[in-house]
């Protein structure tokens, strides 16, 4: 039978963990570190998440925070190129950086990634440290401070719509042509526009 878990940070780890379940549903996520023979293969090949708590900071009592680092195993098919495991690996660490800058509701700070160097290929992995904090001693860590809302790489989010008789592929280039807010339309104007400012980007 597994342990209850009862603590604090063990508690705000795995709200971490289910947010990012969440947000990347392709993914494997887990608290529990495994060696890559006890996985299944058809996990390692989806990419595992797996996050682990590695302390406090030094000195930390007084105050409140939580170290935790974030491993990422993945295979790629028999043939693949030790650059192709890198690129999979710097995808990977996209992921968890977009990711834990858009969880809502605590501060974390983001510390070293590390990865493979294509040593493994096909097999790769990547690790990235964290620390959530401080917070002040009266105030536990609870899983319910974390509100992992997803990502979202986007601050608004435009629509130009063309009818026929549609204007010529050049004024829709013009369109794409952004200079901050406003697209060129010197050209010609669209038929129909939709704005939206889209909650919780991170960017």
């Amino acid at each position: 039978m597994a342990v209850e878990v009862r603590s604090a940070q063990g508690q705000y780890l795995q709200a971490l963990a289910d947010g990012l379940a969440k947000t990347f549903p392709r993914r494997i996520v887990t608290r529990e570190v495994l060696d890559y023979a006890k996985r299944p293969l058809d996990d390692i090949r989806r990419g595992v998440y797996t996050i682990v708590s590695a302390g406090r900071p030094k000195a930390d009592w007084p105050m409140q925070a939580v170290e935790f680092l974030v491993v990422g195993e993945v295979l790629l098919p028999e043939g693949r190129t030790g650059a192709d495991v890198e690129e999979v690996e710097l995808r990977m660490l996209d992921e968890l950086v977009a990711y834990l800058e858009g969880v809502k509701g605590l501060g974390i700070t983001l510390g070293a990634a590390d990865q493979s160097m294509q040593i493994e290929a096909p097999y790769g992995w990547v690790k990235l440290a964290g620390t959530a904090g401080p917070f002040d001693a009266t105030q536990w860590l609870r899983p319910d401070v974390v509100d992992p809302v997803g990502i979202n790489p986007f601050q608004k989010f435009f629509t130009d719509v063309d009818i026929p008789p549609f204007c010529a592929s050049v004024v829709h280039d013009d369109w794409l042509r952004e200079a901050g807010d406003k697209p060129d339309y010197s050209k010609g104007q669209p038929d129909l526009q939709m704005q939206a400012n889209m909650p919780g980007s991170t960017q």
